[in-house]
């Protein structure tokens, strides 16, 4: 059951890694609940996260890789990017309150400053981004959303998604 039959799976279980980095993974799923395990044979170590609801997986995942950061895993920890730089005024003309329309719905947030990046405000919660890479294109300056959603997949491909 834990040796390799289909690219990393066994008859089961995901398996990764060997020797003293030997790891076995399994995820579940049924509506409304999710679910994730991984043990390291070789040091005794595991966790087994379940959660309530639909998104549980991003909260699963999250905790999974605080475990694998805090035990020094040699997988699952976060990966670590540096930050790119960007001009003040790069960052500015992207401050503001911001709209589309996605799926015939209008989606609102707020971009505001904050340290080297941008917190990005919605109904959700407050997330901070940092850049890591250059910004392919400037923000957008026509004052509409997109006319499709094929011409909103096709101003992501720049790094815009979203219209003033």
């Amino acid at each position: 059951m834990t040796t390799p039959v289909i690219g990393n799976y066994g008859l089961g279980p995901g398996v990764a890694g060997e020797g003293a980095a030997l790891a076995f993974t399994h995820g579940g799923s049924n509506e409304g609940f999710r679910a994730f395990w991984v043990i390291h044979p070789a040091t005794g170590d595991g966790v087994v996260v379940m959660a309530d609801g639909e998104a549980g997986g991003r909260v699963i995942m999250e905790i999974v890789r605080a475990v694998a950061k805090t035990y020094g895993w040699p997988d699952f920890a976060p990966k670590a990017k540096a930050s790119f730089p960007l001009a003040p005024e790069t960052l500015a003309a992207r401050e503001g309150d911001w709209s589309a329309i996605y799926d015939g719905q209008k989606i609102t947030f707020t971009l505001r400053r904050q340290g080297a990046g941008l917190a990005f405000e919605t109904f959700r919660g407050t997330f901070l981004f940092i850049p890591s890479t250059t910004p392919r294109c400037s923000p957008p300056t026509p004052a509409r959303p997109p006319a499709s959603r094929s011409e909103m997949m096709a101003s992501r491909s720049c790094g815009c998604s979203a219209w003033r």
